[in-house]
């Protein structure tokens, strides 16, 4: 288990988990298929699940394993949020850090319902602000990462905001990828302006 815990409005537990699984003889012994596990209240293991197996799922394992080179570490999940629809169906919110997006995904089904992308970069922390009718608002830390050299640089941390979040799943994902589609999804940005320009955050790695 790595990173944030969180915990549901039932007493259970969420936790991001790291397991190493060969799927493909040229990936190294270091690289990492991070996942999940969700505990009942006496931390009995009720649900596990990994990436590799979400991302195959859903299409989405070419991602990973067409690159020129397969990274070690695709994912780096960071952050597990939970909410109850109005049927009782549970969904989750991952955050995932070397991917810069934040998606849904409805336990039920290992179905990814939506995927934020192409707006943040290696965010940590995202959180469920509001709902209503089983819209989300959410809110997400952006590191907002810059590469230069191999090195990595904060331009500066935010929050950003999108709504109207759907938590039922569609035929196919829906990717909120373009400008376009952020603004339908009420996207927004809030620095640290109103901070001295000594204190405002720069994290890179928090």
């Amino acid at each position: 288990l790595h990173h944030s815990i969180s915990k549901d409005n039932k007493g259970k537990y969420y936790a991001p988990t790291r397991n190493k699984k060969f799927i493909r003889s040229k990936l190294e012994n270091k690289f990492q298929n991070h996942g999940f596990s969700i505990f009942d209240e006496n931390l009995n293991e009720i649900y596990n699940v990994s990436l590799i197996d979400i991302y195959k799922k859903n299409g989405l394992l070419n991602q990973i394993v067409s690159m020129e080179s397969i990274p070690k570490n695709p994912f780096h999940l960071n952050d597990v949020e939970p909410y109850y629809r109005s049927d009782g169906k549970l969904i989750v919110l991952l955050s995932l850090r070397s991917q810069s997006s934040v998606m849904a995904l409805d336990i039920e089904t290992n179905k990814i319902i939506w995927v934020i992308d192409n707006v943040i970069s290696k965010q940590h922390d995202v959180d469920i602000l509001n709902s209503d009718n089983d819209l989300l608002t959410i809110s997400i830390f952006d590191n907002n990462i810059l590469m230069t050299d191999k090195k990595q640089v904060s331009k500066g941390n935010r929050v950003l905001i999108f709504d109207k979040l759907p938590t039922s799943p569609e035929e196919d994902i829906i990717f909120i990828s373009t400008r376009q589609k952020h603004a339908k999804y009420g996207y927004k940005s809030i620095e640290f302006e109103w901070m001295q320009e000594q204190l405002r955050p720069k994290t890179i790695t928090s």
